[in-house]
């Protein structure tokens, strides 16, 4: 998982520090298998009366996870998948939304802690 900023495609970054939008970069670096990432969200439960099958229901109930970051989550091989939109804002109001990180001081986290 690697973050860049969005228009630079050459400036990754492993920590992100300041105010600013940002995508993260997802790669699958095995060749011949897909792998389901989700950022964020419910752990995912398995439902055994829905693993095997493959249409449309065998995403429900427990099984889904609607509240991670990431909209796509599957990641094809050697194939790198960019995240730069919040799903949970999709979720809500059917807008894309960039997802930015918005930098705070310790005495600023320490006080959204306390009022939680």
């Amino acid at each position: 998982l690697i973050a860049h900023e969005p228009g630079e495609r050459d400036r990754f970054q492993g920590v992100l520090t300041v105010d600013s939008c940002f995508q993260l970069v997802m790669t699958n670096l095995t060749t011949d298998g897909l792998l389901m990432m989700d950022i964020g969200g419910e752990i995912r439960q398995k439902e055994p009366e829905h693993w095997e099958r493959t249409d449309r229901t065998f995403w429900t109930g427990r099984h889904k996870n609607d509240a991670r970051l990431n909209r796509p989550n599957i990641l094809w091989p050697m194939i790198p998948l960019v995240c730069e939109d919040s799903n949970p804002h999709f979720q809500k109001t059917g807008e894309s939304r960039r997802l930015r990180l918005i930098a705070r001081s310790a005495e600023q986290s320490e006080a959204v802690s306390q009022a939680e």
